[in-house]
């Protein structure tokens, strides 16, 4: 299992309960201080089946069709670069491996101003894509068997725009044969 964007690694222990001994659990982040964190508390823990990578999800310091299951949790929303997210996750996983994630999507593009917001980028909202185009990116990369495990509006009504936010799950699957 690779979680992207692990922060202080809870997703990760979770996972290496689910996985048992014999399997591995890789969490990648983009920060010292957060991989410091995590070690910590894999320590603390007493956890050996999780490493934590320092790395960005547009460029995942993993080998080719080395991991079963991709899991992320409103991290993709943050990135400029969707498409090269979705290419690494699918370069990463085994054929027939798949992707659990949950981001924010939108039903409509978001205001310029929100998009340029740094208090929005930080709330995981600003880059969130319009979710017909961002299910588009996820089946144009190759993808198969895409299933919208979640889908839950956003309750805001402090600014007009919040109304349009998704709280979105999905799952994928890497073909076994690949084009």
């Amino acid at each position: 299992v690779l979680d992207l964007g692990s922060g202080g690694g809870i997703d990760c222990f979770l996972a290496a309960r689910e996985v048992g001994s014999t399997g591995h659990v890789i969490g990648i982040d983009m920060t010292p201080r957060m991989l410091e964190l995590a070690r910590s508390n894999a320590e603390k823990l007493r956890t050996d089946n999780v490493v934590f990578k320092l790395g960005q999800i547009e460029s995942i310091p993993q080998q080719d069709r080395s991991v079963d299951l991709v899991i992320s949790n409103c991290v993709i929303a943050l990135s400029q670069q969707k498409d090269r997210v979705f290419s690494e996750v699918f370069r990463i996983l085994k054929p027939g491996g798949r992707f659990v994630i949950s981001d924010v999507v939108t039903d409509e593009p978001l205001p310029e101003g929100v998009q340029k917001s740094a208090k929005e980028w930080v709330g995981c909202v600003a880059g969130a894509a319009v979710m017909t185009d961002y299910l588009a990116l996820v089946h144009e990369t190759g993808f198969t068997d895409l299933e919208i495990l979640g889908k839950r509006k956003k309750k805001d009504d402090t600014e007009e725009w919040r109304s349009s936010l998704i709280n979105l799950t999905l799952r994928a699957f890497k073909p076994v044969l690949e084009r």
